[in-house]
């Protein structure tokens, strides 16, 4: 697998936003480039060319087989403001720019460091801020997951010291169940206290496909939700956090081999169920799923917070010292 190191420059035009801030320069480390360090600069050929050449070199670089992409804050700042910039230079549409994105493994070294600092200022939750626990279902018209093709079809989300909430695509529709999450999180913003989602793959998956339905549904643009979730929301993705406990690697994190391994809560379903449930109209099973993955959640939450050790032996050693944990 090929491996790519990669950092951009903004400059903003006041108070950071997405909606004000522009790409000065992309740099970017391959690891057969003998460690070169190429650096495109706005300031010699215009945002809009350095963009385009970045874009490309992306497509290009996928022809190739897998690829990794690694950052420091990728998934919350860089990653992001190139969606955001390339869409508003017309060079691709912002849903297609999402999937170019998702076909690259992403490792974000930010997150991965959130064990080390053991989630300091989380302790006070809700004395300060507030904790959410977050999930969403999806349904594809396809078998190959595209944003385009892909609707939620439920939004799960939990404070930590109140009870699970569910909007259900299947009783209201989906542009109903995204505007009350909007604004749920909109009214939160407004006490002044500070909002930390944490979720499993959240950056990767749930939270690019918020944002791409609720602009899809005129809740409000890009930028705005861009500013929402990537900047005035503090993100926790449980699998970036786990990504160094696994030698860094993305095989064995799914929901399903996490829970055998560390003998938490499983799902009560396979994902690759949901939609034969969904076509069906089997709902009373997609509750039970999302009842048993918000349990897993917090389960693996604890796990990270209070027994690192535990997940570090379960991960990494051979499996005879496995045996000192039972």
């Amino acid at each position: 697998m090929a491996i790519l190191y990669l950092d951009v420059e903004t400059f903003s035009d006041g108070e950071f936003k997405f909606g004000n801030t522009k790409i000065i320069s992309i740099q970017v480390q391959y690891e057969d480039n003998n460690g070169r360090i190429n650096i495109s600069k706005e300031w010699k050929d215009g945002e809009e060319q350095i963009l385009k050449g970045f874009y490309e070199y992306l497509k290009n670089l996928l022809q190739t087989g897998d690829v990794t992409i690694i950052g420091h804050n990728l998934l919350r700042f860089d990653i992001p403001m190139l969606i955001h910039r390339m869409a508003h230079n017309n060079i691709d549409s912002y849903e297609n720019l999402m999937d170019l994105f998702h076909n690259f493994f992403v490792i974000d070294n930010m997150q991965c460091s959130l064990p080390e600092f053991k989630f300091k200022g989380l302790g006070a939750e809700e004395e300060k801020r507030f904790i959410l626990y977050l999930d969403i279902e999806t349904f594809s018209k396809r078998k190959k997951f595209k944003f385009g093709n892909t609707k939620i079809i439920s939004i799960q989300y939990k404070r930590s010291k109140g009870k699970l909430n569910i909007l259900k695509e299947w009783k209201v529709g989906e542009k109903q169940i995204l505007k009350d999450f909007y604004d749920y999180l909109k009214n939160l913003l407004q006490t002044g206290k500070s909002v930390t989602i944490i979720g499993h793959n959240l950056l990767r998956f749930d939270i690019p496909m918020l944002i791409h339905r609720m602009a899809h549904n005129n809740i409000d643009s890009y930028e705005n939700l861009m500013d929402l979730f990537f900047h005035n929301i503090f993100i926790i993705d449980t699998m970036q956090c786990l990504l160094p406990f696994n030698k860094f690697r993305f095989k064995g994190l799914c929901a399903e081999e996490l829970a055998k391994k560390l003998k938490i809560s499983k799902p009560k379903y396979k994902n690759s169920e949901i939609p034969d449930f969904y076509k069906g109209k089997e709902f009373n099973k997609i509750e039970e799923h999302i009842i048993a993955d918000m349990k897993f959640i917090k389960d693996l939450w604890r796990i990270l917070t209070k027994e690192p050790d535990k997940l570090k032996l379960l991960l990494t050693e051979e499996p005879d010292k496995l045996k000192l944990l039972k």
